[in-house]
Order: C-alpha cells, then structure tokens, then sequence
C-alpha cells in the first residue's frame, strides 16, 4: 500500500493561502483525498487553502496507487490565527483646511496590533506603530474614503475597513465697513460672506464690534446678519465677524474701522485761480481737514447757482488730491462767474461746505 504524507504551515493567519505539500510514497499514486477539517475538500497533488475562520482544524491525506491500493489516512493540526479587527471613528464637523481628529478603536484577539496602515483618499498615507488618536487635514471639500488595515505581531492583517469621509467647505467671511462719524445715529456692517456650496442661507454669525464702552443697552456683540451698533468714542475699533455654515464650519475674519471725528472742515484751492482759461480745465486741490479720522466723501459743485443738480462725487477722497474739470468753450462775454461748491463728510451726518466764485477769460 502507498504511505500518505504531507507537508503545511501548523501555524497560520485566518485568510491567508496555506499551501499543502505532497509527500507521500510507494507505487505510482493516482489519486488524492484531501480534508481540511473546516468542511472542504480536494483532490489535487499539491493544493493551496485559505481558512476563512480561525481556531484549530485537522487536515487529513489519503492517496491511492495506480493498482487501487489506499493508504492509512495521514493527519495534521492546523491552528489559524484569528486575524485582527480594524475599528475606528473620526471626529465632526469635517471641514476643509481643519484638522479631524481619528480615534483607533482596532481589537485582536491574538497576537498584539502593533501596525496600522491608513490610507486618507487624497494622495496622502501614513503608516503608524500606536494606536493613539492623531489628526489629518483634508485641505479641499469633497467625499473620501478613509481606509486601515491593521498587522500583529503575529503577521495577520485585518480586512480593510473603509468609511466614508465628507469634508465640507468653509465659510468665507467678509463685510463692507460703514464710513461713519461719531454724530452718526449709527454704524451698519454688511455681511458679503459666501460658501462654495452657496450654502449661505444656512449661515449664523457672531460680530463682535471692540467696543470696550458698549453696554447692555448698546452690547458689543450681536448675532444678526447685518448688525448695527452705536459707538460713542471717535477711535479706532477692531471688528470680528464668525461665521458658521450649516455644517458646523467655522471661520472668521477681522477689519480695522475708524469712527471719525464729527467736525469736517471743507476747504479747497483753485490752482491759478487769477488766470482761468476758457479753453482749459480747471485744477481744484482738496485742502479738507478733519478732527479725528478720515473723510468719507467728497461732493463738488461746479456751478452750483446755475446747476445744482450737476456734481461729482468722491467716495474715496485725500489730502490734495486733484479734481479737474472743463466748463463750456465761450467766446462772449469776455469773463464767466462760477460758484463752486464743495461739500465734505466724515460721516451721513457730519458735513462741511465751502462755496467759491471763480472767474474764466
């Protein structure tokens, strides 16, 4: 009779290929039984198996000759690893450019994990050796899968465990300064913030307005979209707007403002104002001071008796800046008056004017 024999790992990981060797002697063998003990079978010389549960099995051989002589039944035991478990959470809101933070909750039960192999969906892994929580930054918006296989000490890896990851964009914060004095009744901030999403419907603000004099009655925060608030002291203040999308997405911005003083003086010069030519334009510097801050606009009459209704106005007036204008070409009478009227503000309610004739040849 043929003697059956064969060679396998005794020991091994739960999925991994598990190759049975051939050893068996005698005349020329025909056939092979084999019997992994976990409910399958082969017949060829040399097979290979994967046991798709862990714990111990008896793997048995019998093989017949080609006279139809069987062998005494050969047997081994096999112990599969139980491979590990990959397990873990991630922390919310997950926002673009903002750290999430991911928590390992991986178990074994054999051997030790003392590997942990993370793939981010964005181009980016990272092979760790602890277990300890650790934070990664999705710098754009968008879905990706966070993958983790997770090694032993023994050698067996887990099944690689997949979950989904949403990054939301963040808000974008911004407003518009109002241009206000001190006289003003008050100062109104106009949101601009947006979101990639256009998502902004589900905005919720926070502005805090740096006012160390506000009270109750007048507080230095407020939580509406376009806010408004009664400064008291002519002076700059550092205003803050957060923002928070409807996702949980924070982000916020700051501006310097400047509350200007309430007393503008208006004043200009008219360069050459002795030799005016009809055929040239007229060159008017603004000489305009003001007691705190900044002027916030300019408006110029150039002939304010005769049209009042005709000016041009500056939102972004400077100290000596240049205005120029050309009145009407004429040839009779020898010399035109025009009044011109300048008006300056610091603020809607805090102005200042200067009317002067000027003459052309």
């Amino acid at each position: 009779n043929p003697v059956a024999s064969f060679t396998a790992k005794n020991l091994t990981c739960q999925s991994d290929t598990l190759t049975f060797t051939d050893k068996s002697t005698g005349a020329i063998i025909k056939t092979w039984t084999w019997n992994f003990g976990d409910g399958t079978t082969s017949s060829l010389q040399n097979p290979t198996h994967q046991y798709t549960r862990s714990g111990d099995f008896i793997a048995t051989l019998l093989v017949t000759n080609s006279n139809g002589c069987t062998s005494a039944l050969d047997s081994q035991k096999i112990h599969i690893y139980a491979k590990p478990v990959a397990k873990f959470t991630i922390s919310n809101p997950d926002c673009a450019t903002k750290a999430i933070t991911i928590t390992d909750q991986s178990t074994s039960a054999e051997g030790k994990i003392t590997q942990w192999n993370w793939v981010f969906g964005d181009g980016t892994t990272q092979i760790l050796t602890s277990n300890a929580p650790f934070q990664h930054i999705y710098q754009t918006a968008g879905n990706y899968i966070l993958k983790l296989v997770t090694t032993t000490d023994l050698g067996c890896h887990s099944d690689t465990l997949k979950i989904s990851v949403v990054v939301h964009p963040l808000p974008v914060p911004d407003f518009v300064l109002p241009k206000v004095c001190i006289s003003d009744v008050f100062a109104i901030f106009t949101d601009k913030s947006s979101i990639s999403d256009h998502t902004e419907s589900g905005f919720t603000y926070l502005w805090n307005f740096g006012d160390a004099a506000a009270n109750a009655g007048n507080p230095n925060t407020s939580t509406q979209k376009n806010p408004q608030h009664k400064y008291t002291t002519a002076a700059e203040y550092t205003v803050k707007l957060t923002v928070t999308s409807k996702d949980g997405c924070v982000a916020d911005t700051t501006m310097k403002f400047t509350v200007n003083g309430a007393v503008p003086k208006a004043d200009f010069t008219v360069l050459n104002p002795n030799d005016l030519c009809r055929k040239q334009a007229v060159m008017i510097r603004n000489t305009s001071t003001l007691d705190f801050g900044n002027l916030t606009k300019v408006v110029l009459f150039y002939d304010y008796t005769n049209h009042p209704d005709q000016f041009e106005t500056d939102d972004n007036p400077a100290a000596d800046k240049l205005y120029s204008h050309q009145y009407p070409v004429f040839n009779a009478p020898a010399t035109v008056n025009y009044t011109v009227l300048m008006r300056t503000y610091s603020g809607a309610s805090c102005v200042d004017e200067k009317m002067q004739v000027i003459t052309l040849k």
